[in-house]
């Protein structure tokens, strides 16, 4: 069989260790040709051969622009399979071919024509068929960032007049798409096609998908003999959710005027009521609607009510709704659907009651979008949601609510990926989030939010997790971080600089506090707790706790129940009262951990209550009980100040000659690195804290004398010396000339030795 033109067969990779395959329902490897995927396939571009199916177990291992080939089966045909990506679930259309069939999706912003073109000139001998999978409406249909129409196929007659000498005589183009055959402008749509292309063409009048959704995958209309066959498998087809419609919008005047042209208040229209337009699209079920040539709308008065399952995207183009701040909310959802808000940004929503962006009573999710500068006279100043709300990609800044929650309040959880919320302010609790479900971050940012209750960035009635993620700079009159009634738990994250007029400065939990790998710094509160209020117990895993304050008790840490740490550092914190580092009323263990350089306003500097302590670092433990072994008491662990020294998060790095180096206990190491991700025991025995200096050993560099006569003579040679290994970063060169004092000389480069380059820098 012959590749893709330009691919070459890589040699099959050995497993990755991750255990037994696991068995898809119904995709067994042991069936002849058939792949399982249970591990990552990376590169640029990834081509997939087989003569059976291709299935990962998560779409997620194949990872760059895929093409999956099958090869053909007895009848011997091969069709190309081109799938938009805003198609539902894409990704099952890519896998799921049948026999003969090559398959691609193509990108929201691609240029859908272009990225047929650019696979056919990748194929090397005709195609016996095309069919292109996307959303549609009457008479046009999306590919990548293109939208066709009759009149736009006029735009690509030389790409498409192409196609011809890339297929057989008898070769169809089947278009799997709603209602784009339907009426004149469906078949002047086909015609046009056939004309330009010299296929036979196939498309439905109807509702094209699941039969769920009213849907079915017979193409009804044809302008030839049709003999390509579904490139999907029947089984695809009926585990397959979703229908293929959208209906764009052409104009960005806010009206329902019939002009034949479609506004966004006739779409969400046409969309809640399975009606047309006056340009003859027709909603269907859960629509999709995108934007043409449209990049803002000025809304004048109330956008209808979104009743029906929506998608409303700016596909490869960001869209401005506009409220222009008078008084009126953005988006409106009511019944309990789920809406889908992408590449957009919302703005200038106000309303008297919840949710001035979005109002939902059901799912939101964002991707893509910028939700700024909306305000409600109740809760939820960017959006107000009685069910889950997801943001990937996003950023919440500048919402306000005169209630609670001045980004996002929900009824449900709340999921944070690669996103920010900065600036949003309430008068009651929750400046960035208020919700009653549980809140997820990762790879995300709350900061600089405000709140006139508990919760300046996060308030949460569940639980709190943070994953790569900060919580910053956020104030509240009581609990200025993150507030949750639930646990909450760190991993690789940030809390700082976030402030309480009340208790707990940056974390306050009704449940468990666990931080591992993270750093809680700059905190203060005016009450007890600077960084952290635990009412159940508080586990640190290298981890810092670090320059908190507290007006009364608990600069790092209060606690109401035990502290447990392992190979973390508490110091710099400062309070006015008992435990300027840690206060815990129940029984505690510290362990490879360092509390010093604590300060209070009372007797009890580092610790206040009773501890376990072993392998551990306690600069001043007075008024603390301490039982354990092999402990450091009384000597500065020569901490510098904390810093950026590698990972994702601050860490006090250790000076040369602390007495943490190497002083703690192998066998109470819990994981094999340090906070920052560096090994964890380094030069035998592991250091006390949450920072491991990690030992670079260097093999013995010759020293070579050079017998010069004057500085220019000098600098020859230097430079003959690092001639073969230019540029590389310093190490020092120390020379002396008996006969002459040379100048400065500033030469940075290699000097070769023994095979390897040798860093020079000279003075």
């Amino acid at each position: 069989s012959t590749l893709l033109t330009g691919t070459s067969a890589l040699t099959q990779p050995s497993p990755t260790g991750r255990g037994l395959l696991p068995s898809p329902v119904g995709r067994r490897a042991g069936d002849e040709g058939n792949v399982i995927i249970a591990g990552i396939v990376q590169g640029e571009q990834v081509d997939l051969y087989a003569t059976g199916q291709i299935t990962p177990t998560d779409y997620e291992w194949v990872q760059g622009d895929t093409t999956v080939v099958r090869f053909p089966g007895a009848e011997g045909t091969m069709t190309l399979s081109m799938i938009d990506v805003y198609a539902d679930n894409a990704q099952a259309l890519l896998f799921g071919g049948t026999a003969g069939t090559i398959a691609t999706i193509v990108g929201e912003t691609e240029n859908g024509i272009e990225a047929i073109n650019q696979t056919l000139d990748r194929i090397d001998a005709p195609l016996d068929g095309l069919s292109i999978t996307a959303e549609g409406n009457v008479g046009s249909f999306w590919l990548g960032n293109t939208w066709i129409t009759h009149e736009t196929v006029q735009n690509y007659q030389t790409q498409l007049a192409q196609w011809s000498s890339a297929f057989t005589e008898s070769a169809d183009l089947l278009l799997y798409s709603c209602f784009t055959a339907l009426g004149e402008t469906g078949e002047a749509l086909m015609a046009s096609l056939a004309n330009a292309t010299g296929l036979d063409v196939a498309a439905s009048v109807n509702v094209t998908g699941s039969a769920s959704q009213g849907g079915d995958w017979v193409l009804e209309s044809s302008t030839g003999n049709i003999e390509t066959q579904t490139p999907f498998m029947d089984e695809t087809l009926a585990d397959w959710e979703g229908a293929l419609a959208t209906l764009t919008v052409d104009s960005a005047l806010d009206n329902t005027t019939t002009d034949g042209v479609v506004t966004l208040r006739e779409a969400i229209i046409a969309a809640n009521t399975d009606g047309m337009t006056d340009a003859g699209e027709m909603g269907s079920g859960a629509d999709e609607i995108r934007f043409s040539g449209v990049t803002q709308v000025n809304l004048t008065s109330a956008l209808s009510d979104i009743t029906e399952e929506l998608t409303i995207t700016g596909g490869d183009t960001n869209v401005t709704i506009a409220g222009n701040n008078t008084t009126f909310r953005i988006f409106n959802v009511t019944g309990g659907v789920a809406t889908t808000f992408d590449n957009l940004t919302i703005t200038g929503g106000k309303v008297t009651g919840d949710g001035g962006g979005i109002s939902s009573d059901g799912a939101v999710t964002v991707s893509n979008s910028t939700i700024s500068g909306n305000s409600s006279s109740n809760h939820g100043g960017g959006i107000y949601s009685n069910g889950a709300v997801t943001v990937t990609n996003s950023t919440l800044s500048g919402n306000s609510a005169t209630g609670r929650a001045g980004g996002i309040y929900s009824r449900g959880a709340v999921t944070l990926s690669n996103s920010t919320l900065s600036g949003n302010s309430s008068n009651s609790g929750g400046g960035g989030i208020s919700n009653r479900g549980n809140v997820t971050l990762s790879n995300s940012t709350v900061s600089s939010n405000s709140a006139g209750g508990g919760g300046g960035g996060i308030s949460s009635n569940g639980d709190v997790t943070l994953t790569n993620s900060t919580v910053s700079n956020n104030l509240a009159s009581n609990i200025g971080g993150i507030f949750g009634f639930g646990d909450v738990t760190l991993t690789n994250s940030t809390v700082s600089g976030n402030s309480s007029n009340g208790t707990a400065g940056g974390i306050n939990s009704s449940g468990a506090v666990t931080v591992t790998n993270s750093t809680v710094s700059g905190n203060s509160a005016n009450t007890v707790g600077g960084g952290i209020v635990g009412v159940g117990a508080v586990t640190l895993t290298n981890s810092t706790i670090s320059g908190n304050s507290s007006g009364n008790r608990g600069g790092g840490i209060f606690s109401f129940d035990a502290v447990n740490a392992t190979n973390s550092t508490i110091a710099f914190n400062s309070a006015a009262g008992n435990g300027g580092g840690i206060h815990a009323s129940d029984p505690s263990s510290l362990n490879n951990t360092i509390v010093a350089n604590n300060t209070t306003g009372a007797t009890e500097p580092d610790l206040f209550g009773t501890f376990t302590v072993n392998s551990s670092l306690i600069l001043d433990p007075s008024g603390a009980t301490i039982s354990g072994s092999n402990n450091i008491i009384g000597q500065d662990p020569l901490l510098q100040a904390l810093a950026n020294n590698g990972g994702s998060t601050q860490t006090h790095a250790l000076q040369t000659g602390s007495p943490a180096l190497d002083s703690g206990n192998n066998a109470l190491v819990t994981t094999t690195t340090d906070q920052r991700g560096e090994v964890r025991i380094s030069n035998g025995t592991v250091d006390i804290g949450a920072y491991e200096f990690v030992v670079v050993e260097s093999s013995a560099v010759a020293v070579t004398t050079l017998n010069v006569a004057s500085r220019s003579d000098f600098e020859t040679q230097i430079e003959g010396l690092t001639a073969a290994c230019p540029t590389i970063p310093e190490v020092e060169i120390a020379s002396e000339l008996s006969s002459e004092p040379l100048a400065a000389l500033e030469r940075d480069g290699r000097i070769e030795q023994d095979g390897q380059c040798l860093p020079v820098a000279g003075d």
